[in-house]
């Protein structure tokens, strides 16, 4: 009996093995026979809508034709014509190409870094994704925010929000904050989705997997713009906020002078809140019967708990109250949409606002200062910025203090990157400025 038991074990892993080798064929024979098109649209007339449709198509075939067949619920009718965050729970290799067969929509991936390095399908797959390299948060956040762009352009994006596929012994990680974030900023709708049966048709371990039916769940759409009246009252920026305690509190009527004598307060949050960054104060302290709240842009919510207690001689009373406090989070510098007049200062450079864009063309041999104060707007006056590029190259352009330092040496080369502005104090990065720097060609002398 455990003979018989270990030959069919075996010849299941045989028949996943073949099946997971015919649906890898079917995968690669689609992609050459689109591969024309994908570089029509990735290199020559860059079109990332007709590449998700692309896609989209590819993914199809492949599913069909390795027999996998989606059933798919709505809970709800949504418009095709809109736009959206879709946020799948993140459990097998097959999660991509399922997402891109059954939605009728647009859109493109927020992805790791190493499958960008992979040959050929790379490519298009760094091109067309917005890739993340999730342990640079530098790189991370420079992925939000082209990920923002993309939506703008009129794609839809699918984010895995427990940020990869977790172990076998773990049923759902705990969500990034990325795909939430970007839903309020951008004003896009989150639509959840599960994927119930793809850890068992397609697991990570290759000797298993098989064909057959796999169920896609979308949920209902999820705003995460409507909040409560109490947040909104009581949601913080950055300027102290002060309440009377007495204004909180009934004393028994005619009572008065004999309790307010007596009266000790004390103050507490749910949670543990740093210091003011802004004068190094606590968060929370009472002085003479008002409570002073220190908002410091933590982009947190928390409860807040005051005591009042009240002694006579051995009598003792008390009541206590709690409210719920939000606090947003620092504004982040931004690139200003008016003209920099930086002609005037730089010579053949320009900047056009419609793209955020630096060009500085014609460049010989000496070194070029460019302050990019010029181009960014802090809005938390006691701070400042400082500014880090995306890609660096050292012997070209680097960051001296505020400045953009050029050091050109007539190269014959284009230089592409971009630079991002980031508050002093609270780190909190901005949109990106890009750049463009034009090398001249070296001077050739020929004998006559």
């Amino acid at each position: 009996m455990i003979f018989i038991f270990a030959v069919m074990k075996w010849i299941g892993y045989l028949l996943s093995s073949i099946w997971r080798l015919w649906f890898f064929l079917v995968f690669t024979v689609v992609f050459i026979i689109f591969i024309p098109a994908l570089i029509f649209f990735t290199a020559i007339i860059k079109n990332h809508i007709i590449v998700a449709n692309l896609t989209r198509y590819w993914s199809k075939l492949t599913i069909w034709l390795s027999f996998v067949i989606p059933i798919i619920e709505w809970e709800e009718e949504i418009d095709k014509k809109g736009q959206y965050i879709f946020c799948p729970n993140h459990v097998s290799t097959l999660d991509i190409p399922l997402i891109l067969a059954v939605l009728p929509f647009p859109l493109q991936f927020i992805g790791k870094a190493e499958i960008a390095k992979l040959p050929i399908f790379g490519y298009f797959y760094k091109n067309n994704s917005v890739i993340v390299n999730r342990e640079n948060r530098k790189d991370a956040y420079s992925a939000f925010l082209k990920a923002g762009d993309r939506l703008k352009k009129g794609l839809s994006m699918c984010i895995f929000p427990e940020g990869g596929i977790p172990p076998k012994n773990i049923f759902l990680k705990q969500f990034k904050n990325g795909p939430f974030r970007l839903s309020v900023e951008q004003n896009i709708t989150i639509i959840p989705i599960t994927l119930a049966d793809n850890k068992q048709i397609f697991p990570q371990e290759y000797f298993k997997g098989r064909p057959g039916f796999v169920r896609v769940k979308v949920h209902k759409a999820v705003n995460l713009n409507i909040k409560s009246e109490i947040l909104d009252y009581n949601e913080l920026g950055n300027d102290i906020f002060m309440i009377d305690i007495k204004d909180h509190i009934e004393l028994p009527e005619g009572q008065e002078s004999r309790y307010i004598n007596g009266l000790r307060y004390y103050v507490s949050a749910d949670k543990e809140l740093r210091k003011s960054k802004k004068n190094g104060k606590d968060a929370l302290y009472i002085i003479d019967d008002i409570l002073y709240i220190e908002p410091d842009y933590r982009n947190d919510i928390y409860n807040v708990n005051i005591l009042v207690e009240s002694y006579e001689f051995v009598y003792k009373d008390n009541i206590n109250f709690t409210f719920l406090v939000s606090e947003v989070d620092a504004p982040h510098p931004r690139i200003k949409n008016t003209d920099v007049l930086i002609g005037n200062l730089v010579n053949n450079a320009s900047y056009k606002t419609d793209t955020n864009t630096l060009y500085v063309n014609k460049l010989i041999t000496y070194d070029i200062r460019i302050n990019l104060d010029l181009f960014f707007i802090n809005e938390i006056e006691y701070s400042k910025n400082r500014y880090e590029i995306v890609e660096e190259n050292d012997q070209c352009y680097r960051i001296n203090g505020n400045n953009l330092l050029i050091t050109p040496n007539v190269r014959d080369i284009t230089h592409k990157f971009s630079i991002i502005g980031i508050d002093n104090i609270y780190g909190i990065g901005s949109n990106l400025l890009n750049v463009e720097l034009v090398e001249l060609t070296p001077i050739s002398l020929e004998n006559n």
